[in-house]
């Protein structure tokens, strides 16, 4: 998790210069492939966990958010009037933090719980991003920084912290297709999110797209509440370490 914030963070940096000799295609031909999984990784039956069900929405949420912020932050940027080196400063600043967001919360999640930890996260990054960047994230270049590194470490923490409450729902044994399961639901969101939300930024304005980003991540905070609810059996406990 950390290996691939870190390698967010010297991306942008990398293939700014790249991207305006050579274009799109040409900078991404660089990069190396991935390898494909050979043996099946999804269980369908995993869904007749309620459970499951609302934890794959929450992470749904959670892709569709981090994709699409990673991916049209430098469109944001440019849209509210920053510099081109602020489109690009602004990823490094987001994937930098996002390493201590992936190392952090797990440690504190061993004592306090994953899914407490996670609701925390979740919570916080929504303050910022309807408190401060809604209203105040055009208005200069340290606002816009700040957002996105308490973004960049909020996000940091749902990354590392889904697959492990995954964990919690199921056998180890089990463990790999719940973990493809999840996921499979969360690849929509990562297909939907870029087209989606180039749309929205040129229909409208940068600061509606970032509120329909903090209303799905409201939507991924209600699943994860009741992913909590529906494992301590529908029992509301406000100090279970889960």
């Amino acid at each position: 998790m950390g290996g691939s914030s870190a390698c967010g963070a010297v991306l942008p940096i990398v293939l700014r210069s790249p991207f305006r000799k050579y274009g799109w295609a040409w900078s991404l031909s660089i990069l190396p492939d991935t390898g494909t999984p050979t043996r099946a990784t999804i269980n369908f039956r995993a869904f007749r966990s309620p459970r499951l069900c609302f934890l794959a929405l929450a992470v749904f949420g959670f892709e569709f958010i981090i994709f699409g912020c990673a991916a049209l932050l430098p469109t944001y940027a440019r849209y509210a009037g920053f510099s081109f080196q602020e489109q690009f400063y602004t990823l490094t600043v987001l994937n930098s933090v996002s390493l201590l967001g992936r190392v952090l919360p797990g440690l504190a999640a061993d004592f306090l719980g994953r899914f407490n930890i996670l609701l925390a996260m979740m919570i916080l990054t929504l303050v910022v991003m309807t408190a401060v960047w809604v209203p105040f994230g055009r208005r200069s270049e340290a606002t816009l920084y700040a957002v996105a590194a308490v973004f960049g470490f909020g996000s940091g923490g749902w990354i590392s912290l889904a697959p492990v409450c995954a964990g919690q729902l199921c056998r180890t044994e089990e463990y790999g297709r719940f973990y493809g399961t999840v996921y499979s639901v969360a690849a929509f969101g990562t297909l939907l999110t870029v087209p989606v939300g180039g749309e929205l930024l040129q229909a409208t304005s940068p600061q509606v797209l970032v509120g329909f980003y903090s209303a799905v991540l409201v939507f991924g905070l209600i699943n994860v509440v009741y992913s909590r609810w529906a494992l301590l059996e529908w029992r509301w406990k406000w100090t279970a370490r889960v």
